[in-house]
């Protein structure tokens, strides 16, 4: 139904149904890394991911294709600690789980990088917060069930924990470590 692809500092879309050489619309984001469209039916989302940059924090935005005008995101969350980013669509749609991470760990407690946990949801007052983790350690994995009602994070120190997640990111069942 809709494909896109990425080029410098702009995201071109194309009608998957009747595909052509030139875009039916374009995104612009300076600096732009990475994106993601929501794996929903219309209407489509996505998410731009921009990295830090010369003390510049990373920036997420969630976008509604194809009203892309300068300023239209839906979203925006701004963080440190962020060189790349796994995106999570929700199965059913209408939000993002972000997990960040970086190559290096500037405050030298691991040497595989830093890494934090985001829940992005679109509304119209939807907020993006931060998913507190108990346990000190990176973030090995994070992932939806199928009903999109919840979601696993395995995170922590050797031995790490496993932990179920709401919508309001608060922890329903814990598998220890």
């Amino acid at each position: 139904e809709l494909c896109y692809r990425l080029v410098t500092n702009e995201v071109h879309f194309f009608d998957g149904r009747s595909p052509t050489r030139e875009a039916a619309h374009k995104l612009r984001v300076e600096n732009i890394q990475q994106c993601s469209i929501e794996p929903t039916i219309a209407p489509h989302h996505l998410a731009s991911f921009v990295p830090e940059k010369k003390g510049a924090p990373a920036v997420l935005r969630l976008w509604k294709h194809p009203d892309f005008g300068e300023g239209r995101f839906l979203a925006s969350k701004s963080f440190y600690k962020a060189d790349q980013v796994n995106m999570r669509w929700r199965p059913t749609g209408g939000a993002l789980l972000v997990h960040t991470h970086t190559d290096v760990d500037t405050s030298g407690k691991s040497y595989m990088g830093e890494t934090g946990l985001y829940y992005m949801p679109i509304g119209e007052k939807a907020k993006a917060q931060n998913v507190t983790l108990k346990k000190e350690g990176p973030i090995h994995d994070v992932q939806w069930s199928p009903l999109g009602d919840e979601f696993a994070c395995v995170f922590g120190v050797s031995p790490p924990e496993a932990c179920i997640f709401n919508l309001k990111c608060e922890v329903t069942h814990s598998f220890g470590e």
